[in-house]
């Protein structure tokens, strides 16, 4: 699996893969060739892509949601055609579910001291946002499978 936090020119990862599920891969790579991001997710054989949903920030100009929201639909353009599932996830979800609520400045800035306190090094906002959605993403799906066997048991008795 991969979170991606798109970025416009050197979208975030934090990727594990199936040959090391025991090891995270942290890093940013320029979003052309995008060729190489269509091979980081074959050779990783990437099952699921968890990526930011873009909103309108006013703080921002148009023409930057607009540069986000292509680099992140060439991302899920990747993902479709490797038929890899997709999770789309709002800023606010993953941030208020492992960060708490704050402005904008103070969760990127508590983003980055978790990622570089579990990772044990300073990573970056745009990585530290990638890690954590991807804690987020590891968090929801063994609390979603483990409701679902709860249920299914529920079901059987």
């Amino acid at each position: 699996m991969i979170a991606i936090d798109p970025e416009s020119k050197k979208p975030a990862f934090a990727l594990i893969s199936r040959h090391q599920p025991n090891a995270i891969l942290l890093d940013q790579l320029p979003l052309n060739p995008i060729a190489k991001w269509y091979s980081l997710f074959k050779e990783n054989e990437i099952g699921t892509l968890i990526i930011e949903s873009q909103y309108l920030d006013r703080s921002k100009s148009p023409q930057s949601l607009l540069t986000l929201t292509m680099s992140a639909g060439m991302l899920i353009g990747i993902a479709k055609l490797l038929n890899i599932k997709i999770i789309t996830v709002s800023p606010s979800t993953w941030q208020s579910a492992m960060l708490g609520k704050g402005n904008r400045k103070t969760l990127k800035q508590l983003s980055v001291m978790r990622a570089s306190s579990e990772l044990e090094t300073n990573v970056n906002d745009h990585i530290a946002d990638a890690y954590n959605m991807l804690q987020w993403y590891r968090t929801f799906e063994k609390q979603s499978s483990t409701a679902k066997s709860n249920h299914r048991r529920s079901l059987c008795h």
